[in-house]
């Protein structure tokens, strides 16, 4: 608790997996929590730091969490952080944390936010409370982070007196301002854009806290297969197919596979294919064989019930519907596996292929 830092030792902070805070700290009130965590690496579980631990006169708390690397959520929102001073690395390299609750956090007196959210799995971070109007240091300060997709902000918010802030965005491509503003885009990595986004005419990668997040695809994939196996001459079918969209907010939606653009399909050509789908900029892959068609497969099913014929065969497949008295009813292609069609009672010839199918239609 002594200003200068002293680390425990590495055999220590290799062995301990839970902390547990319990009643008979709560009158304690420390004044630096500087490196108290520093490098536990195989920490998994802090418990009790809402209800026990008292941090309202604390100035230090640099590096406290710094690499805990198998922690994955954080819930500080009971800490008091009124004097606090230093944030620096407060939280860098704590490379699975997916849950972090800082809205509640005073950072009025912080002056040093180096490298604080640096290299974490988190999608969002809600800094709506911060308010930096003291901060001079904020270098890398969101750096290395591929999952970081929002980040909100308050009117709290400012970087007036920053002097430093050198790759503070550096590896965050997916994250987004709230009118859309990119930094995969805009390529500025330092304070240039650390602002609530105005849109074009005044762009920024922060989000006003109360404002809907900016939602842009960042990622598809196929989520269910459609159909993958073709005979030649057989048109390709999304039928049962579902794609799933990532959206830069880091939420997911399934969508049906018709409403992505499909290419590189040639019914015609023997052998495996490879399936290109496109959807809003981006795209993935699947493998189709197409195969020879067999006797059996090239054969039609034709056959009658209330007023409609049905005819079954492949796609793309011209059929001729005549009477008796040698009249051509109908003439076309089938669209489909099963094609519908509605006619008047009576007794018809229907030729596929070559073949002819005799049906009755009552």
């Amino acid at each position: 608790m002594q200003l200068s830092i002293e680390l425990w030792p590495e055999e220590v902070r290799n062995s301990i997996f839970k902390v547990v805070f319990d009643e008979s700290f709560k009158s304690y009130k420390p004044k630096n929590c500087g490196y108290w965590f520093y490098k536990f690496i195989n920490l998994t579980e802090i418990s009790g730091m809402k209800e026990y631990l008292n941090t309202s006169d604390a100035w230090n708390m640099s590096a406290m969490f710094y690499s805990c690397s198998n922690l994955k959520s954080i819930d500080l929102s009971g800490f008091n952080t009124a004097n606090v001073i230093s944030m620096y690395e407060m939280f860098c390299n704590c490379s699975n944390l997916t849950s972090l609750d800082v809205s509640s956090f005073n950072t009025s007196k912080v002056t040093d936010m180096i490298n604080m959210f640096s290299n974490l799995s988190v999608t969002s971070l809600d800094l709506s409370s911060f308010s930096t109007k003291n901060v001079v240091e904020m270098f890398g300060m969101f750096s290395v982070n591929p999952n970081l997709c929002t980040i909100y902000v308050s009117d709290g918010w400012g970087i007036s007196p920053v002097t430093s802030a050198l790759n503070m965005f550096l590896g965050c491509d997916n994250l987004y301002g709230g009118k859309g503003s990119s930094v995969n885009e805009l390529r500025k990595y330092d304070e240039t854009y650390a602002k609530i986004d105005g849109g074009e005419s005044a762009p920024g990668y922060l989000t006003k806290k109360g404002e809907p997040a900016f939602a842009k695809v960042v990622a598809i994939q196929v989520a269910t297969l459609p159909k993958t196996q073709y005979a030649l001459g057989e048109n390709f079918s999304t039928q049962d197919g579902t794609l799933s969209i990532q959206y830069s907010t880091g939420r997911t939606s399934i969508i049906d596979l018709s409403a992505a653009t499909i290419s590189g399909y040639d019914k015609n050509k023997l052998g495996e294919q490879t399936i290109t789908i496109s959807y809003l900029g981006h795209e993935t892959t699947l493998t189709t064989p197409v195969s020879e068609i067999s006797e059996e497969q090239n054969k039609a099913k034709v056959w009658a019930y209330n007023s409609i014929i049905y005819l079954e065969t492949l796609p793309d497949t011209k059929y001729t519907i005549i009477d008796l008295n040698g009249r051509i009813l109908k003439s076309s292609t089938t669209k489909s596996t099963k094609e519908e069609i509605s006619t008047k009672s009576g007794i018809y010839i229907v030729i596929i292929n070559g073949e002819s199918y005799k049906v009755s239609v009552l």
